[in-house]
């Protein structure tokens, strides 16, 4: 691919400085059947947004196999990622 390293800067300091590999291991997003929202939820999301009426859970340094059996599981678009990173610094600034 093009991309291969991502740096996300807050305020000049970079929140977020990492390989592209690295963050499709380390983050995933799931989007799960609808019977299966509440034990999503319990699993501790970093973020949760709604896309086209359906929820997308965020989750970072989760096992695959914990998820996979819940709905749909991929690596999250970067600026999706920028968005929850972003959230999440401000809320700790």
């Amino acid at each position: 691919g093009v991309l291969t390293d991502v740096v996300f800067l807050d305020k000049g300091q970079a929140v977020m400085n990492e390989s592209i590999d690295s963050l499709n291991q380390r983050f995933l997003e799931l989007r799960p059947n609808a019977d299966n929202n509440e034990k999503a939820k319990s699993l501790n999301p970093i973020n949760v947004r709604t896309e086209l009426g359906r929820t997308v859970f965020l989750y970072e340094n989760i096992d695959i196999e914990k998820l996979s059996s819940l709905g749909d599981v991929r690596p999250p678009f970067i600026a999706d990622l920028f968005v929850a990173i972003m959230n999440r610094s401000g809320e700790q600034s």
